[in-house]
């Protein structure tokens, strides 16, 4: 219903649950990668985060979080999208008809919106996966009126390295935290840091 009622030519939502069935690298779940199933756009390598959109180059991409510009869209050499599954709640490919407010890119545009934190109760999860750990945790600071969530994850592909004389010295991993505080003052007053 919302494809006929909200018409954008060119542009592809992959929302959080559809990210969940797609297929994985290593049992980690990427937003980028799921991307580059879609027609029209072509990942730059197998270990590469980076993508073409329609025979553009990665460098012709803007990548947006939270309406902030992402430069750098990988981790670990592009193994690893710089998006931690657990605080987005959608993606938006902009393939062509690029909207004017998100302008600035010859190629496309990926408009990444982090979810709010639970305005009813705490809740967390921790999970270990193949190369990498991560948690999250967030919650009400005022029930219905304000919220925070709080994500890490870190990589120990590094450990993997250490037994090997060769690459011993060599660091190979990244870790990150998501932070977000979300607080309604009023029905249109809204403060996120």
């Amino acid at each position: 219903m919302q494809r006929r009622n909200n018409v954008q030519i060119g542009a592809e939502t992959v929302d959080v649950e559809e990210l969940i069935k797609m297929p994985s690298l290593f049992g980690e779940k990427d937003l980028i990668r799921s991307l580059q199933l879609l027609p029209g756009v072509k990942g730059e390598s197998d270990i590469s985060a980076g993508y073409q959109v329609r025979g553009g180059t990665s460098s012709q991409n803007l990548v947006l979080f939270d309406d902030a510009p992402v430069y750098n869209a990988g981790h670990a050499m592009g193994l690893f999208s710089p998006f931690n599954e657990n605080v987005i709640q959608s993606g938006t490919l902009y393939k062509g008809m690029i909207p004017v407010r998100l302008g600035g890119a010859t190629s496309s545009v990926l408009d990444v919106n982090g979810r709010e934190g639970n305005l009813e109760r705490f809740q967390g999860n921790f999970g270990i996966g193949l190369l990498l750990a991560k948690a999250e945790l967030d919650g009400p600071i005022q029930k219905d009126k304000g919220s925070f969530l709080v994500a890490a994850r870190r990589s120990y592909m590094d450990l993997f390295f250490k037994p090997i004389k060769k690459y011993r010295d060599n660091e190979l991993n990244f870790y990150d935290v998501n932070a977000r505080v979300d607080y309604r003052f009023g029905r249109q007053d809204r403060l996120t840091l």
